[in-house]
């Protein structure tokens, strides 16, 4: 890849002209320096005036140096396995569940208002 080819990109507005200029840039865009001066010098060297933006930068770095690629991944088997099983608790004991619907949870209910029946 070439610099002229980031160029047409940028001036075509095309949609992969982020991905071709970390491709092209990615040593200079992880530089640990602020994104004006990282979009000054990838300006610099393509020998035009304010083409690549902050913006680009930041864009690049999040969502190409491989930081927005590391995702949460779903449980693991070998997380599930070490969940306690449904119904039990850590010390082995079964517990007791209860149903709302076999005991009457209105009579328990502290909170009155105007709207209850009382």
């Amino acid at each position: 890849m070439s610099k002229e080819l980031v160029i047409q990109l940028y001036q075509k507005q095309d949609r992969k002209r982020r991905r071709v200029l970390f491709d092209l840039f990615s040593d200079t865009i992880q530089l640990n320096a602020s994104l004006r001066f990282i979009a000054g010098l990838i300006n610099q060297e393509l020998g035009q005036e304010e083409m690549v933006s902050e913006a680009d930068v930041k864009y690049c770095r999040y969502y190409f140096s491989g930081k927005a690629t590391s995702r949460p991944a779903t449980i693991s088997s070998a997380h599930r396995e070490s969940k306690v099983p449904v119904g039990k608790k850590e010390s082995g004991k079964e517990v007791s569940w209860t149903d709302p619907d076999d005991q009457n949870f209105n009579l328990n209910n502290p909170v009155k208002s105007k709207f209850s029946k009382r």
